[in-house]
């Protein structure tokens, strides 16, 4: 009764000092006996305990069942474990088609958990591995991705027009789908309207022949893009609401997150104030709670404009400033602009205006260190609104200008 004792149906040994110390006895090939015997039990019952004591026994099924336990883990939307499953899986492959699976699972759930660097680092170790042009493409896409995050846009048009040339050589319509929706996704960022257009109504024709719901929803998503950059905000939103309902019914959650907040975003701009706060609270909760820093930073971002313009000041430098602390956690230069302004225009209006004007200053510098075209105008747009110095408004205002002239997002 001390060594072990009744739980529910099974046992537990007394203390962990008494089960190490049994275990430690074992002969090793006795030991590996026991977890295989327990890994065929598991096999039907639990992928990651089954991985577990494979791991344990040296077996070569080691690094698949890791896997196959990781797209579970997703399945369930238990991503943080996911990812610990694919990690473990990825340091004992050996095969090289199973390192490459893993290390592209490890890649986006990296991505999504807001690791950016290791995800890229994954999906550059899948490109070395390869001679597959479909899944270096792939990895291709995969890193473009992480770049633009990082706001490294030249880098990720680059990668993509790699990648489009490996497509060419195979011709896969799913891969090719993906590529445009993520070129589509860059230009949305460097304002050029048009091209972004062009780019996601290729990635909408693949997906209708695909029929593939992942690719559908994406292509839905870059469809709402390309229509907000220019301005039809009633029909971004059409495309966002059939990109978030379908994401739902096909239980994709991260593709919901990720356009979520900009279905609230839409629906503001449409004078639905209160269905936009729905949308923007609830895209916070769930990104939060699953860990995707990507979307709960979005989700603030858009909080934050929409208080302001409801008169909800202090909410507005709250959300705003949550908002900038992910984006330094993702390293996303490109958001510190749309931050700075909020929090420098909720300040001015609460009575403190040299400091707000100062943060104002310094979201304009954001901007012209990151990505000028995705906030620059509206930032000098506020500054123009706001400063008490005519010449200084005069000069914002004509600024603003010549960026809207070339083409961006404000």
């Amino acid at each position: 009764q001390r060594l072990i004792r009744p739980e529910g149906d099974g046992y537990l040994f007394g203390h962990a000092l008494l089960r190490d110390g049994i275990y430690g006895s074992l002969l090793t090939t006795r030991r590996r006996a026991l977890h295989l015997r327990a890994a065929e039990w598991y096999r039907q019952h639990d992928d990651e305990l089954y991985a577990r004591h494979l791991d344990m026994a040296g077996d070569e099924r080691t690094a698949k069942a890791y896997l196959e336990a990781s797209r579970q883990a997703a399945a369930n939307l238990d991503f943080e474990r996911a990812l610990v499953l694919a990690t473990r899986g990825a340091e004992v492959a050996v095969e090289p088609p199973v390192r490459i699976q893993l290390n592209l699972t490890r890649g986006d759930l990296r991505l999504q958990a807001g690791a950016i660097d290791e995800a890229n680092k994954a999906f550059e170790t899948v490109a070395h591995l390869t001679n597959e042009n479909r899944i270096h493409c792939r990895a291709l896409i995969g890193l473009a991705t992480g770049l633009t995050v990082r706001d490294r846009l030249d880098e990720a048009l680059n990668a993509l027009d790699r990648a489009e040339a490996l497509i060419r050589k195979d011709g896969d319509d799913a891969l090719e789908t993906e590529l445009y929706y993520r070129r589509g996704d860059i230009l949305f960022a460097l304002g050029r309207a048009e091209e972004c257009l062009t780019a996601h109504e290729q990635a909408e024709e693949l997906s209708r022949k695909s029929r593939n719901s992942l690719l559908e929803i994406r292509a839905l998503a870059g469809m709402a893009d390309a229509y907000y950059a220019q301005g039809r905000m009633q029909t971004a939103y059409g495309y966002l609401d059939r990109c978030v309902t379908l994401a739902r019914q096909e239980k994709r959650l991260p593709q919901e997150l990720g356009n979520l907040s900009m279905r609230g975003l839409t629906r503001f701009y449409d004078g639905s104030v209160q269905d936009a706060l729905e949308d923007e609270h609830e895209s916070i909760r769930l990104a939060a709670r699953y860990g995707n820093l990507r979307a709960e930073m979005s989700g603030y971002v858009d909080l934050a404009l929409i208080y302001l313009y409801t008169n909800q000041i202090d909410e507005a430098e709250q959300a705003a400033r949550r908002g900038l602390e992910l984006a330094r956690r993702l390293g996303a230069a490109r958001f510190f602009g749309d931050n700075l302004v909020a929090i420098g225009e909720a300040l001015v209006l609460k009575g403190r205006r040299e400091e707000g004007l100062q943060y104002i200053e310094h979201a304009y510098q954001a901007a012209l260190d990151s990505v000028p075209t995705h906030v620059a105008p509206f930032i000098l747009g506020v500054m123009a609104r706001l400063t008490t110095d005519e010449e200084r408004s005069s000069w914002a205002i004509t600024e603003g200008q010549r960026y809207l002239d070339q083409g961006s997002l404000s």
